[in-house]
């Protein structure tokens, strides 16, 4: 019996991450995964243990990869203004990218939120609760530094905000045109003014 094929974690890891990306949670096969991140299934199992714990990592280095960022974008902003210009332009680079599948991983697996394990699910409402957070936190400091008039609700926008961003998302996955995603944005962004 020969050794398990030795491989490069992080670049399996990204492989599967495509994949679930492509064909989403449910519709991926072990044999899908094997045969894109190139191993064999004594590997699989002894690496990774099942695919929904693979599929956990998975979400762990996306998060890393891309939520990571767009939370860095809003957090360091001067302005609500901006940081949700500069957040929605990043969810559409993304988003649209020829070297993605289309959308988001997380939005992807969101709208299959039934039918995937519970943790799993615990991760992408935990990520859309923080995400939400820091976009009331921009909005709040620029409501009180006065860019916004103080009558506004800024949890319904922190809200708005979040389901425009997904909304980008599934739009990018139909059509990936950016002028209609930037549209999108700028009808979410008049409700700043």
């Amino acid at each position: 019996m020969g050794r398990p094929k030795e491989f490069d974690r992080e670049e399996v890891l990204q492989k599967a991450l495509y994949t679930f990306w492509e064909k989403g949670y449910d519709a991926t096969t072990l044999p899908d995964l094997l045969e894109s991140m190139d191993i064999n299934r004594s590997s699989f199992y002894n690496s990774f243990g099942d695919k929904q714990t693979l599929f956990r990592e998975v979400m762990s280095l996306y998060y890393q990869q891309t939520g990571m960022i767009r939370l860095a974008i809003l957090q360091k902003a001067k302005s609500a203004k901006q940081g949700l210009w500069d957040y929605f332009n990043h969810n559409i680079d993304v988003a649209v990218a020829a070297y993605n599948p289309g959308g988001c991983l997380l939005t992807n697996t969101a709208t299959t939120l039934k039918t995937i394990d519970e943790q799993i699910s615990l991760l992408i409402v935990q990520g859309i609760d923080r995400l939400e957070q820091t976009v009331f936190n921009l909005l709040e400091k620029s409501q009180l530094a006065g860019e916004l008039a103080p009558n506004k609700d800024i949890k319904a926008i922190a809200r708005l905000v979040i389901a425009v961003s997904y909304g980008l998302n599934i739009a990018a996955r139909v059509h990936s045109d950016r002028e209609i995603l930037l549209d999108m944005v700028k009808a979410a962004m008049s409700t700043l003014d």
